[in-house]
């Protein structure tokens, strides 16, 4: 598997969200996955880190339990005035995203980034958007 991650300006992800991940079709037609995942720039190359280390956990987890980048995303566009579609309950990967978010907050305490620090740089990008 190859994985590409690269940090972008937040307007240009697909839909609101700090990280995004699916799985490049051409590649997957190839035998040749590779794992796209798209992080917002937020000044603050810890919390970019943090957020990509995140979607890789959960988009390698998602795919062990058979759930697809398609799935995810119709969930997440379903619940965009949702803070955080992975925290409702009935969601298709909930397990996988509360695993990821656990890791996210155990590499933030090994690099000692101040977890509200880092939820306020997301918080922001979306406050942005309005």
């Amino acid at each position: 598997m190859n994985i590409s991650i690269e940090t972008i300006p937040h307007d240009c992800q697909r839909y609101p969200t700090v990280g995004d991940w699916q799985f490049d079709p051409v590649s997957s037609v190839e035998g040749n996955d590779t794992l796209l995942i798209n992080v917002s720039s937020m000044g603050n190359q810890d919390s970019e880190f943090l957020i990509a280390l995140h979607e890789m956990v959960e988009a390698y987890l998602c795919r062990k339990a058979g759930i697809t980048d398609v799935q995810v995303d119709e969930w997440d566009k379903s619940h965009l005035e949702s803070e955080d579609p992975g925290f409702i309950e009935g969601c298709p990967y909930k397990k996988q995203h509360d695993n990821a978010l656990r890791i996210e907050s155990i590499v933030a305490t090994m690099l000692k980034v101040n977890w509200g620090e880092h939820c306020e740089r997301v918080d922001k990008l979306f406050e942005e958007e309005k």
